[in-house]
């Protein structure tokens, strides 16, 4: 079975319950962590409004969130354009110190992750519902 062809079926053996995201840890070193299920996000980020983005720093980025909030507000910043933002937005956007504008876009890589995560999951249980019903 190779990954780019999708008209295939996965493998019987293939364990569609355990995925392995990458986690990130603060010392640096990346290591992988299985995440058993479904991740959890209520809904899909592209849907999030700018309280829920706002919510989302709160809990990612703790430091700073106050800083951040105020500049994700004033830029108007929801979940789609979470998604998009880059260095040179965040610095435009008055985010000036380098390790927090890098912190902050670790934190949408990982987001990011979870989110595809979650759309190969619907994915594969929309396959698997049509394959056996």
């Amino acid at each position: 079975y190779y990954i780019n062809d999708l008209t295939q079926p996965f493998p019987p053996s293939l364990d569609q319950n355990l995925l392995m995201v990458p986690r990130f840890q603060t010392r640096g070193d990346r290591s992988f962590q299985p995440f058993p299920g479904h991740v959890k996000l209520s809904k899909p980020v592209a849907l999030w409004t700018v309280q829920d983005v706002c919510k989302w720093l709160k809990k990612h980025c703790p430091n700073q969130h106050q800083i951040y909030s105020d500049a994700f507000k004033q830029h108007d910043i929801t979940g789609r354009a979470l998604m998009r933002l880059t260095d040179r937005k965040l610095e435009r956007m008055g985010i000036i110190q380098e390790a927090q504008r890098q912190h902050i876009l670790q934190q949408v890589l990982q987001l990011r992750v979870r989110e595809e995560v979650r759309t190969l999951q619907l994915l594969t249980q929309g396959t698997t519902q049509h394959t056996f019903h």
